[in-house]
């Protein structure tokens, strides 16, 4: 591993570090003010959420690690086209598989809530079920970055930016009275700008439009 490699790691690895500590520090914040107003809305937040975060290794099947596989061999074989396949693919594959599980959700929130004995619940998985699509196409994103070290765009997006909406949105709901679909909202609202932001950078990068010059040569 030649000293250029170990710096860049050094450097990814910082940028990870203090992304990870930043959005826990705000993510401690949310949550004393989402408790501060209900206790019970907080464990209904808490529940709901875990729900919908218990599918989605469901939903990609370990996709997103073989994506980065794929992409790193095409790129070595200055394949563009083969490695756009491989992002198309599993993109849709996803997308499709994430929408399966948000129905499910949608449509059968109380007997899903019925499991956990909390007939309220039923309300929060209801709308955390829009979370299904947005979170499993940020993990593929988020590998789509990694596999061209663009680890500052991704901690950016998904640990700072998404951390501050929340924290920002919850905390002026606080305010003006913070209630159940509010508190769906703060979350789903982040996430979404998160996914747009990736959406560009993976866009910029892998556009199936897009050849590199370098590629073009080749």
């Amino acid at each position: 591993m030649g000293e250029g490699s170990s710096k860049l790691i050094s450097k990814s690895a910082m940028i990870v570090f203090f992304g990870v500590i930043f959005s826990r520090c705000l993510g401690y914040f949310y949550r004393l003010i989402v408790g501060r107003a209900d206790q019970e809305l907080y464990g209904l937040y808490n529940l709901g959420l875990f729900a919908v975060q218990l599918v989605i290794p469901l939903v990609l099947l370990g996709l997103g690690t073989g994506l980065m596989h794929y992409i790193g061999y095409y790129t070595g074989k200055k394949d563009q086209e083969g490695k756009n396949k491989a992002i198309s693919s599993t993109v849709l594959l996803v997308f499709f598989l994430s929408l399966v599980f948000m129905f499910i959700f949608y449509f059968f929130s109380n007997d899903i809530a019925g499991i956990f004995h909390k007939p309220e619940l039923g309300f929060f998985i209801k709308y955390f079920s829009f979370m299904i699509p947005l979170l499993s196409l940020i993990t593929i994103l988020s590998s789509i970055l990694k596999s061209k070290n663009k680890v500052f765009s991704l901690v950016f997006f998904t640990s700072i930016l998404q951390s501050i909406l929340e924290l920002g949105l919850v905390y002026f709901m606080f305010n003006n009275g913070l209630k159940d679909i509010e508190i769906i909202l703060s979350v789903v609202i982040p996430s979404i700008i998160t996914f747009i932001g990736l959406v560009y950078f993976a866009k910029k990068e892998f556009s199936p439009l897009t050849v590199s010059p370098e590629e073009k040569v080749a």
